[in-house]
């Protein structure tokens, strides 16, 4: 019988911004995370919330070397280029660019 399981990958990506910075994260979003980030109306809040869903682990600390967790406001200090990269680098991102915009 086929088992229904989580297919995504983890990838790990270096920020161009900074190569210090390494960031493991899925692929793919689960349709129940994307029905959670579906609930936000505003675009921007959405890719924050889809990278806090996708981000498995970064290696992010504060002022005392202690790692940060991935939430929300941690993600919404990010740069907007390396909030970009990092959805680009997904197959959700990839899919979203290679989209025609709809005509009206």
């Amino acid at each position: 019988m086929p088992k229904l399981t989580d297919i995504r990958k983890k990838i790990k990506v270096k920020l161009q911004s900074n190569p210090e910075v390494e960031i493991e994260l899925y692929d793919g979003v689960l349709a129940a995370d994307f029905a959670e980030i579906e609930k936000e109306g505003d675009d921007f809040k959405k890719a924050l919330l889809l990278l806090v869903k996708l981000i498995c682990d970064w290696n992010y600390t504060d002022d005392k070397d202690i790692k940060l967790p991935v939430t929300y406001d941690n993600v919404a200090k990010m740069e907007i280029l390396d909030i970009k990269q990092l959805i680009g680098e997904t197959r959700i991102g990839k899919s979203f660019l290679e989209t025609p915009p709809v005509k009206k």
